[in-house]
Order: structure tokens, then sequence, then C-alpha cells
């Protein structure tokens, strides 16, 4: 859809925003620019699209002001309408990830988290053009007592730096990218479809086109997972070190046992299975008493005391 086209206009006797599907044709539509409060005609063409133009002719008088509506923000007034309407959102899911080169490995390790689940909400008490962290917003409302912010973006509107780093960390943040519409309003009339079935549509299912711009649980859970990764790095340095152990015979005169570490096991299993291997049986030809012991330094006897007289059975 061309972007000089108007979807969307505004009725002077309601003040609300209409779709050009739902107004009678020309200027019989009774609507007017929300900018520059121009009357405009609705044009139903066979062929072309359907859109609002201003009328020019006879209406310089009521001119208030130089026009700035545009496709976008004809789209962004009416959203803001529909949103207001209880319109149920569909939230993608947010994730994280922490990463951290370690000196001693030689490499980075990584621990990816997900701050929150793909989910559907309906936001209450909602307010438009509210300024929020000293800029302006295109709503504000809430959910279970957190604020709850929605900020659309298009070409030549990207999201404030503020609202990267509200001031309020009790809040939720949402851009909502627009930038898809005029492809998907170029399909309404052959698919059947009004202008503001399709932006209900693109609002309430259309996850791509959203991103967190601020969760309250981002931090907590980002240091949960640096906690996590910091546990990896030690683990991994073990491992590192199971995995350059070197091969270690015993000194035992009737044969010799190697202790080969695997690569692939883990270094708890590893270090079990090491200790378990190295229980030997001890017998002190003096005492004639039995234990068992490390094979590398648990031949004294308990009742003696004496290490000569012990033998490996």
């Amino acid at each position: 859809m061309d972007l000089n086209l108007i979807p969307f206009g505004l009725t002077e006797e309601t003040s609300e925003f209409v779709d050009i599907y739902d107004v009678e044709r020309g200027k019989n539509c009774d609507c007017i620019c929300p900018s520059c409060r121009t009357p405009l005609i609705a044009r139903h063409g066979d062929s072309n699209t359907w859109h609002f133009a201003h009328a020019h002719k006879g209406v310089y008088d009521k001119t208030k002001k130089e026009c700035e509506y545009s496709f976008f923000l004809s789209v962004r007034l009416m959203a803001r309408q529909l949103i207001d309407s209880k319109l149920t959102l569909g939230l993608p899911e947010y994730k994280g990830q922490v990463d951290k080169f370690d000196d001693e490995l030689g490499y980075p390790l990584q621990e990816k988290f997900v701050i929150t689940h793909e989910q559907d909400i309906s936001i209450e008490g909602i307010e438009v053009e509210k300024s929020f962290s000293k800029v302006p917003v295109d709503l504000v409302g809430n959910i279970n007592g957190f604020q709850f912010v929605i900020y659309f973006t298009h070409p030549n509107r990207d999201v404030p730096s503020e609202l990267f780093t509200p001031e309020n960390h009790k809040c939720g943040i949402v851009s909502v990218a627009l930038d898809s519409l005029p492809i998907l309003f170029s399909r309404a009339k052959k698919e059947g479809k009004t202008y503001k079935e399709v932006l209900k549509k693109f609002l309430s299912s259309d996850r791509d086109s959203k991103s967190w711009v601020f969760h309250p649980n981002y931090k907590r859970q980002e240091i949960a997972a640096l906690e996590t990764l910091e546990k990896n790095i030690k683990k991994e340095i073990q491992l590192k070190e199971v995995r350059n152990t070197p091969f270690k015979f015993s000194d035992a005169t009737t044969h010799s046992t190697s202790i080969t570490p695997l690569i692939d096991e883990t270094v708890d299993s590893y270090i079990q299975k090491k200790k378990k291997s190295k229980q030997v049986e001890f017998e002190c030809i003096m005492c004639k008493v039995n234990w068992l012991s490390d094979s590398e330094s648990g031949n004294v006897c308990p009742k003696c005391g004496e290490h000569l007289y012990s033998k490996q059975k």
C-alpha cells in the first residue's frame, strides 16, 4: 500500500477513528484529518486501493495547522483506539544470554535464559499519549499492579533510549513495529477484509512484530544465569584438569594398574571411579589383620603401626 494513502479517518461527530470501509463514499464520510482538521474524502475506487484524502478546494479556512497526518500516524492512532477497547495482545517470548571468556580455558562460555514465555495479555486502565520516563509513549496501562507501556515504531520512529533504562523498574515495555502493515493492507481488499480487521489480527496475533524493551524480571534472571555460568566455568576447568591427568602405575609387584581419564565422562563420575579403583586389601603378616585402604599410602597396619610386615592380598 502506498504510504501516501490514509486508511483511517477521524469522525467529527464521535471523535473516533474509523476505517475507510466503514464510511460512505466521498465527502459524506463526515471525517476530518486529526492533524490539520481538514475535511477528508473517502475514495472507494473500483481498482485502486481505498483510502482517505484531504479535501483541498474551499477548505483552506478550516485547516488549523500544517498537516502531519500520514499512513503510519493514522495506523498508530487507530491502534491506540483498538487496544483501549480491551484488545488482547499476543506477546513474544523474551530470551537473554550472558557470555564470559575465561583465560584459563582459552575460550568463551555462554548461558542462555528465558525471562518470559510468549503470552496473551489484556491491559487495564489505559492512558493514551502519556509521558513515561520523560518521553511521550503511545499507551500506558496496568497488568497485575505493574505499569505496562506500548511504543509503536516505524521508519523514522525508533524506541527512545530512555525506555531501555526506565526510572520505574516495576514496569514492562514492549515496542510494536508497524513496518509490515502496508503490505498487509494491500492484500485486505482481495482477502475481503477491512483495514481495521487486519490491524486487529496484527496486534493480537503477530508476535514477530513485537519486541521487549524492558522487563522487570530481566536483571534477576541475568544474575542467576551469571551464577550458573561461573559454576559451569569451574566445572569445565576441573574437567580440563582431568583430561590432562597423566597415566599412573601402582607399586604392586604382582601387576600394574593404569588409570586413564575418560574424556567424555563428567568430572564427578571420573573422580568416583578413580577413588573406587584405588581401594586395595592389605594383610599384616605379624598381626594377621586385614584392611582396605589406599594403594599408595594405606599399607600401614592399623594394629602394630608398621608397614614392613604388610602385603597386598
